[in-house]
């Protein structure tokens, strides 16, 4: 997920990937008089969260190995939860040391996906606290900012 105050045609805010923690983070960021633009590779948002029907009744599913997550979807090590839940991969420590605040080395640029704090699972954890992250990064004056307060305080 990126965060600008001046996005690309007027969006307030790029959002990549639209996974459920990308779609809350907008959502967020939305509340906040923010203009997020979600952008999808595929044509159904939803990530992990999609079970798609292909006529009433035909439900495709599909068991996934650790090496197809790796080979597939470039997760190092083939795991769902973009790393282990271990004790070296926690709170703050996840994604890693010094980044655990959704913000990266990259200017406006947050990571909201399964390998930050809280970790994997459906919660949406994950985008609701990067959003509040970019929200308090920018700061503005007038009636957003007033938005921007009720939402980082939820």
């Amino acid at each position: 997920m990126t965060g600008a105050v001046n996005g690309s045609a007027g969006h307030g805010a790029i959002v990549v990937g639209g996974g459920h923690n990308g779609l809350v983070a907008a959502f967020y960021l939305a509340k906040a008089g923010m203009r997020p633009l979600v952008l999808e590779r595929r044509d159904i948002v939803g990530g992990a969260c999609v079970t798609e029907e292909f006529a009433p009744g035909f439900v495709a599913r599909e068991v996934l190995s650790p090496l197809d997550f790796e080979r597939r979807f470039n997760m190092t090590g083939g795991h769902p939860l973009h790393g282990e839940m271990g004790f070296d991969q926690l709170f703050n420590l996840r994604p890693t040391r010094g980044y655990a605040d959704y913000r990266t080395p990259v200017e406006n640029l947050y990571l909201c996906g399964a390998g930050t704090h809280p970790g994997g699972g459906v919660t949406g954890a994950n985008g609701r606290n990067a959003a509040q992250q970019v929200l308090r990064d920018h700061p503005t004056t007038s009636r957003l900012a007033a938005l921007r307060a009720r939402v980082t305080s939820d």
